[in-house]
């Protein structure tokens, strides 16, 4: 069993010495764009030496990726993270290629955007080469507004505030990037993990086109995205969620995502 941690290079050096012989081990990963300390422990799963991790690293709260299944216990004072913003961006960067691949057609129309907490303020100038406007859905509207005046200035870009979620159905296309409760858009929405956001296609569980070369290196038992996205999000890799999107779920179902972009817009 292993576990992920983005550690510092004096933290792999004292589990080293410390644990030397045991059955908690350490060994430091290395990869195009990544690197991580890794943990196996070699025994019972309910028994591993929580407290004996925390006295050998001098961070308070330092990130963790648990192998799926695993939670962290609650005295623990390590942090188990998961990479909310690294699929907020992949499911952008999704919305984009969509766009992208639907033709004139998609890339003039509005591009709906829903986010009630008012986090994605990035989204539009990542989406502002495949829109012709944006209508956006938040129940934070004073953060959209002046975004809203420098799109206009900036790119000609108009950005409406949608009064509820019914008036995405005017979008050619929604973007959800965080999780969320449960909405219904009447529109096709390319939604986060973990989300409650239902569309008319709901397009979820993306799956990037990974270079074999990048996944021959990845520590064996880990969960590939999720690794990338937390070596992204905190600095120690490149952009992986810009890789060409391969698959993804369409209303339950795995799609081409190409033929998913089909279905969508037709023929580009």
């Amino acid at each position: 069993m292993a576990l992920i941690l983005h550690g510092e290079g004096d933290f792999r050096e004292r589990l080293h010495r410390r644990l030397r012989g045991a059955r908690l081990l350490c060994e430091t990963a290395r990869g195009s764009g990544w690197r991580a300390a890794l943990i196996h422990w070699y025994g019972d799963p309910q028994k591993i030496p929580w407290r004996r991790i925390c006295a050998l690293t001098n961070r308070p709260k330092m990130p963790l990726l648990l192998p799926p299944g695993m939670e962290l216990p609650p005295d623990v004072p390590l942090r188990s993270v998961y990479p909310e913003e690294f699929y907020a961006r992949l499911t952008v960067e999704a919305a984009r290629q969509c766009l992208m691949q639907g033709g004139r057609s998609a890339r003039r129309g509005a591009v709906g955007l829903l986010d009630p907490a008012g986090r994605a303020l990035w989204a539009p100038e990542e989406l502002s080469m495949a829109a012709g406007s944006f209508l956006v859905y938040t129940l934070r509207p004073e953060r959209y507004r002046r975004l809203g005046e420098q799109l206009l200035q900036e790119k000609g870009l108009p950005l409406l505030l949608a009064e509820s979620p019914a008036e995405l159905s005017a979008a050619v296309l929604t973007v959800a990037p965080y999780p969320t409760g449960v909405y219904r858009v009447p529109s096709p929405v390319i939604t986060a993990q973990r989300s409650g956001v239902q569309g008319k296609p709901t397009v979820n569980r993306l799956l990037p086109e990974l270079p074999l070369s990048l996944l021959e290196e990845l520590p064996p038992g880990v969960e590939t995205l999720s690794f990338l996205g937390l070596a992204e999000e905190t600095g120690a890799g490149r952009n992986f969620h810009r890789f060409p999107l391969k698959e993804c779920r369409i209303d339950g179902r795995r799609a081409a995502f190409a033929a998913c972009c089909k279905e969508l817009f037709g023929s580009a």
